[in-house]
């Protein structure tokens, strides 16, 4: 790991990152997501999803949403790319979406929405700048967004949200200020928002969304309070709510999204678990008992148990039995390339076919990524990428433990645990070398490059990188072991980190996981694949007092707890991951 500035940590939220639109016109709603650099849809055919499959590439540091723009009742594709000032739209054919094209100027900073707010069956465009009161609209044309107007003022600390809840076929304003039990509603005139009135008390705590449950035309509040299971909902009346009451009970760790997917008019619960999509059909009167809806298993629990603390430990020791390893001294070469023999002979004796693929830097030849590849089923040129380097150290015997031999015993047990696993994309175990020579990261990004010029696909990078933090070593005090940061940069990965934070909950994994967008930094390895427009994330424990590059960073003090937690974590997020192209 490179010398890092400080960055603020955030919690991450757990999600499954999947959106409801009816994509292909035929009134239910579909399933969409991001997989790699494409998105993919899974069709509902009113009883279950279809497989899904992919319907066009997308820049994976791009967000993106979903909404009729050209009033052809397809759902059609929306983004901005990270730091650019740019909506491109990529309309649907109802069964891809055409190349994306620009249709207005939006400020990079500002937020946006989509809805219809004039009625013409077009969404259009709704956002404000940070701090800012003014919420601006830019109708849609059909092919193009007409420059944005203020159409109202609206608290800057305030959420809203945006649903036709009167039945006029134009999307109103609905929110409330932080704190607030008054949840207030401003309708729109098809020119501007009339001033808001408060609609229902909603519980404070509660989280609300808007859909229209009952099929009468008019968006109901749907929401829940955190950690609770009752699914409370407010019929609206046209002008205003009903008082909230119980559907249905859910899961309290399980996300939820709304969509009318049986082609009713009433939106469904639509969930994603380890195991299946849960469908909770609306009756008008309440969610009836969920049904799975698309069977895929994900065989979390046991292969996260296999998990072994002790096996780790001895990989960190032997990795560190040499002392510093870096293309420098012959002695320092030396211990590079006895923890690269290493790597390479522990591969081969779980059963894997063993490359060396030979880096440089400068010039000069500075090791070997050691690779070791498990082929996929069904996408066998698509792959999964699971990293860490093993060169490191600092001058001393046995240096080098945190950063990076946690990684690299990271890759080697996640390696072994998944040896017999029955994949469906490609499993690449890699040992990188040269991260510790900076911005330019040699080992990973010659890795890149050449799997770029190969016509691979990378669907995505797990990094791991400096694990172990929890001892207190030499006066400093160390977060809690149970700690990890997630390091990601740009949409995509950030979605990403979200999946690993549900994977992390649905396997049980006492992590407090925290997500920083680290930028164009160098910091490690997922660097490499996020330069090249892939999907890049790195797991690492309190890297800021982890002792990294100094003497006492030795195999003792290491936290094994924290490591193979992270180890889990990261088995678990490859299963998602591997099953994620389906569902």
């Amino acid at each position: 790991m490179s010398p890092q500035p400080l960055v603020e940590a955030k919690q991450v939220p757990p999600s499954w990152v999947r959106s409801l639109a009816d994509v292909d016109g035929d009134g239910d709603g579909d399933l969409v997501w991001r997989h790699g650099r494409e998105i993919r849809v899974a069709l509902s055919t009113r009883s279950s999803f279809a497989p899904g499959t992919v319907w066009t590439p997308w820049n994976v540091h791009a967000d993106f949403q979903l909404a009729d723009v050209n009033n052809d009742g397809r759902a059609d594709l929306i983004g901005r790319a990270d730091g650019v000032g740019q909506i491109e739209v990529a309309l649907s054919t109802g069964s891809g979406f055409l190349p994306s094209t620009p249709w207005t100027a939006w400020n990079k900073d500002a937020s946006y929405t989509l809805a219809d707010v004039n009625g013409d069956g077009r969404a259009d465009l709704i956002g404000r700048l940070p701090g800012s009161s003014e919420i601006h609209v830019a109708l849609s044309t059909g092919s193009g967004f007409v420059p944005s107007v203020a159409w109202t003022y609206w608290r800057p600390d305030a959420e809203f949200k945006l649903a036709d809840v009167n039945n006029d076929r134009r999307a109103d304003l609905v929110g409330r200020v932080p704190g607030s039990t008054a949840l207030h509603a401003a309708l729109s005139t098809g020119t501007s928002f009339n001033p808001s009135t408060v609609w229902v008390t909603w519980p404070s705590a509660a989280d609300f969304q808007l859909a229209d449950v009952n099929a009468d035309g008019r968006a109901d509040v749907v929401g829940r309070a955190a950690g609770t299971i009752p699914i409370q909902v407010a019929l609206s009346t046209g002008s205003g709510f009903f008082s909230p009451r119980s559907w249905t009970v859910w899961s309290a760790q399980a996300e939820y999204q709304l969509g009318d997917v049986t082609g009713d008019g009433g939106a469904d619960l639509v969930a994603r678990t380890p195991g299946d999509i849960q469908v909770a059909r609306s009756t008008g009167l309440a969610f009836e008992t969920s049904a799975p809806w698309a069977v895929d298993s994900v065989p979390v629990a046991s292969y996260v148990s296999a998990v072994s603390g002790p096996l780790l430990q001895s990989h960190i020791e032997a990795i560190c039995a040499n002392g510093r390893r870096m293309p420098e001294t012959d002695a320092n070469w030396r211990s590079l390339n006895a923890a690269a023999n290493y790597v390479a002979d522990q591969f081969t004796r779980m059963g894997y076919a063993v490359r060396r693929e030979r880096v440089s830097f400068q010039g000069r030849w500075v090791g070997d990524n050691i690779i070791a590849t498990r082929l996929g089923s069904t996408y066998p040129s698509s792959y999964i990428e699971i990293t860490g380097h093993y060169d490191g150290g600092a001058e001393g015997a046995r240096t080098g433990a945190k950063d990076n031999a946690t990684g690299t015993a990271t890759v080697l047990e996640m390696a072994r645990v998944l040896a017999s696993y029955p994949n469906q994309h490609s499993l690449r175990f890699i040992a990188f070398a040269g991260e510790e020579l900076y911005v330019d990261a040699p080992g990973s990004m010659t890795h890149v490059e050449n799997s770029l010029s190969a016509g691979e696909n990378i669907v995505a990078n797990l990094n791991i990188d400096t694990t172990g933090t929890g001892y207190p070593v030499a006066g400093v005090t160390y977060r809690d072991s149970r700690f990890l940061t997630l390091w990601y940069r740009g949409t995509a990965s950030y979605e990403l980190a979200r999946m690993y934070g549900m994977a992390v909950r649905y396997a049980g994994i006492p992590l407090d996981v925290y997500a920083e967008d680290i930028g164009t930094e160098c910091q490690s390895d997922e660097r490499s694949y996020s330069v090249h427009g892939l999907v890049g994330l790195s797991s690492l424990g309190e890297w800021r007092y982890s002792l990294y590059h100094q003497t006492d960073d030795v195999p003792e003090n290491v936290n094994i707890d924290n490591v193979r937690w992270a180890t889990q974590a990261n088995v678990a997020l490859a299963l998602f991951l591997d099953h994620a192209a389906r569902f």
